[in-house]
Protein backbone atom coordinates (compact mmCIF):
# COMPACT_ATOMS: atom_id res chain seq x y z
CA UNK A 1 0.00 0.00 0.00
CA UNK A 2 1.30 3.64 -1.10
CA UNK A 3 2.21 6.08 1.93
CA UNK A 4 1.07 9.47 1.42
CA UNK A 5 2.41 12.45 2.80
CA UNK A 6 0.13 14.28 5.29
CA UNK A 7 -1.68 17.21 4.29
CA UNK A 8 0.80 19.67 6.19
CA UNK A 9 3.75 17.81 4.60
CA UNK A 10 2.41 18.31 1.30
CA UNK A 11 1.64 21.92 1.60
CA UNK A 12 5.18 22.19 2.91
CA UNK A 13 6.51 20.49 -0.03
CA UNK A 14 4.11 22.55 -2.68
CA UNK A 15 5.12 25.69 -0.83
CA UNK A 16 9.19 24.70 -1.07
CA UNK A 17 8.80 24.08 -4.66
CA UNK A 18 6.70 27.27 -5.55
CA UNK A 19 9.08 29.59 -3.28
CA UNK A 20 12.01 27.74 -5.83
CA UNK A 21 10.03 28.42 -8.39
CA UNK A 22 9.34 32.16 -7.40
CA UNK A 23 12.76 32.83 -7.32
CA UNK A 24 14.19 31.40 -10.09
CA UNK A 25 11.35 33.55 -11.96
CA UNK A 26 12.43 36.69 -10.01
CA UNK A 27 16.00 35.69 -11.06
CA UNK A 28 14.74 35.17 -14.90
CA UNK A 29 13.15 38.27 -14.88
CA UNK A 30 16.12 40.15 -13.34
CA UNK A 31 18.46 38.98 -16.36
CA UNK A 32 16.04 40.90 -18.33
CA UNK A 33 14.94 43.56 -17.00
CA UNK A 34 17.51 44.77 -14.14
CA UNK A 35 18.93 48.33 -14.59
CA UNK A 36 22.32 46.98 -14.10
CA UNK A 37 22.74 44.19 -15.63
CA UNK A 38 19.87 42.73 -17.58
CA UNK A 39 19.19 42.46 -21.44
CA UNK A 40 16.53 45.09 -21.30
CA UNK A 41 17.91 47.54 -18.48
CA UNK A 42 14.40 48.63 -17.72
CA UNK A 43 13.86 48.57 -13.75
CA UNK A 44 15.79 48.22 -10.49
CA UNK A 45 15.25 44.88 -8.48
CA UNK A 46 12.89 46.24 -6.39
CA UNK A 47 10.43 47.25 -9.09
CA UNK A 48 10.76 43.61 -10.77
CA UNK A 49 10.22 42.64 -7.50
CA UNK A 50 7.41 44.31 -7.08
CA UNK A 51 5.81 43.91 -10.54
CA UNK A 52 6.08 39.89 -9.94
CA UNK A 53 4.33 40.23 -6.56
CA UNK A 54 1.50 42.48 -8.31
CA UNK A 55 1.24 39.34 -10.60
CA UNK A 56 1.35 36.70 -8.56
CA UNK A 57 -1.46 38.32 -6.47
CA UNK A 58 -3.45 39.39 -9.43
CA UNK A 59 -3.28 36.98 -12.50
CA UNK A 60 -6.37 34.80 -12.75
CA UNK A 61 -4.52 31.68 -14.93
CA UNK A 62 -2.37 29.30 -15.35
CA UNK A 63 1.32 30.74 -14.02
CA UNK A 64 4.07 28.61 -15.77
CA UNK A 65 6.80 31.38 -15.35
CA UNK A 66 7.75 31.41 -18.73
CA UNK A 67 8.23 34.28 -21.57
CA UNK A 68 4.73 34.48 -21.62
CA UNK A 69 4.90 35.52 -17.74
CA UNK A 70 8.11 37.56 -17.90
CA UNK A 71 6.52 40.08 -20.21
CA UNK A 72 3.24 40.59 -18.28
CA UNK A 73 5.88 41.68 -15.81
CA UNK A 74 7.59 43.93 -17.69
CA UNK A 75 4.23 45.51 -19.04
CA UNK A 76 3.47 45.89 -14.76
CA UNK A 77 6.81 47.44 -14.70
CA UNK A 78 5.96 49.46 -16.85
CA UNK A 79 2.72 50.68 -16.32
CA UNK A 80 3.57 51.28 -13.13
CA UNK A 81 6.94 53.36 -14.39
CA UNK A 82 4.37 55.68 -16.28
CA UNK A 83 2.18 55.76 -13.29
CA UNK A 84 4.84 57.21 -11.53
CA UNK A 85 6.09 60.17 -13.40
CA UNK A 86 2.79 60.57 -13.74
CA UNK A 87 1.97 60.73 -10.09
CA UNK A 88 5.51 62.98 -9.93
CA UNK A 89 4.19 65.25 -12.16
CA UNK A 90 1.07 65.85 -10.70
CA UNK A 91 2.26 66.67 -7.54
CA UNK A 92 4.66 69.06 -9.06
CA UNK A 93 1.95 70.74 -10.65
CA UNK A 94 0.11 70.78 -7.06
CA UNK A 95 3.31 72.38 -5.64
CA UNK A 96 3.61 74.77 -8.28
CA UNK A 97 0.16 75.67 -8.10
CA UNK A 98 0.30 75.98 -4.58
CA UNK A 99 3.60 78.21 -4.94
CA UNK A 100 1.52 80.66 -7.72
CA UNK A 101 -1.68 80.79 -5.32
CA UNK A 102 0.66 81.86 -2.44
CA UNK A 103 2.75 84.70 -4.53
CA UNK A 104 -0.73 86.12 -5.36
Amino acid sequence: MKKFKTVSQLRKTNLTQLNKDIKQFTNYCNDFYNINKGVYKIATPEEITNAINIYLWCFDGVIQFDTIDRENVRQIIEETQRQTKEDKKQNFDKRLQNLINNLK
